[in-house]
């Protein structure tokens, strides 16, 4: 092999696979065939964890606009930064706390 493929490959563990994914565990790489793989091998899991990330965002978006939508068919116009104000396990509590409140702040 190569000096700049050796070159490379040492950038490549010790630079940008930790700049790019501090959380994950590599394990170490000895020539641009073990990159290659790896990374085939890991694109398939970084894509499956952002789409589950998409859709977690995608849930508590939602959450929040009907949420929203709740207060506002109880109590009329509302600030709207109220709703953006909980986290989605509140929302879900509070929501159905709702039909009881007597105002938009007792939710």
């Amino acid at each position: 092999m190569c000096i700049c493929c050796c070159t490379f490959t040492v950038w490549f563990n010790r630079v940008l696979l930790p700049a790019k994914a501090p959380d994950a565990h590599f394990t170490e790489l000895n020539d641009l065939n073990e990159v290659n793989t790896m990374l085939a091998e890991r694109v398939k899991q970084w894509t499956k964890e952002w789409k589950q990330e998409g859709r977690q965002e995608g849930r508590q978006e939602e959450a929040t606009k009907l949420f929203l939508l709740l207060l506002e068919s109880k109590f009329g116009a509302i600030n709207q930064q109220l709703g953006y104000q909980f986290k989605a396990g509140q929302i879900n509590k509070t929501g159905l706390l709702i039909p009881g409140a007597l105002s938009p702040s007792s939710a």
